[in-house]
């Protein structure tokens, strides 16, 4: 995956929460996509990334503004998301009783995406490669976790409320 690539991929799925793509349907199967393509573009990022100073990151608009219109964003183009269950210490205490975590779709959503901002930020006014090195550390550092329990919300939900677009895409 090439830094362009990463790029765009970084950008398709900020171009999703803000425009969608004309149906719940399409959403629904550009987010999987979307999911996929952010993790392969983490993977891919580290081949070309440039360390740099860790606060070069200024937006003009404090943070909990952008995350709460991020969370406003996503809650439209994905109204059925909310909270889910998941579980903690999955290899250990196996087939014991545990309280089930709960997790947030709508704020997967929008931490996910503050990241990619971020980065498209660093990307136009630091530099490529930094931004790639910013990239890769705050989403192994926050975003992935965000995104891997969302890819199995998103599995679980299909099954259970959409089962007839399982397999479509």
């Amino acid at each position: 995956m090439t830094p362009a690539e990463i790029r765009a991929a970084i950008r398709d799925f900020l171009d999703l929460l803000e425009h969608g793509r004309g149906s719940e349907y399409e959403n629904w199967r550009d987010l999987v996509r979307c999911l996929d393509r952010l993790c392969w573009a983490y993977h891919r990022a580290e081949e070309r990334a440039e360390s740099g100073p860790r606060d070069s990151y200024c937006p003009s608009t404090p943070f909990m503004e952008r995350y709460m219109a991020l969370r406003t964003l996503a809650g439209a183009r994905f109204p059925d998301f909310g909270y889910y269950n998941h579980l903690d210490n999955t290899t250990t205490e196996i087939a014991e009783p545990r309280p089930h975590l709960v997790g947030d779709a709508i704020d997967d959503l929008a931490s996910i995406a503050a990241v990619l901002q971020a980065a498209q930020w660093r990307w136009e006014h630091v530099s490529e490669g930094h931004a790639l090195y910013m990239f890769r550390l705050e989403f192994a550092s926050h975003a992935l976790d965000h995104v891997r329990y969302l890819q199995v919300f998103l599995l679980e939900y299909l099954q259970e409320q959409r089962p007839e677009w399982v397999g479509t895409y």
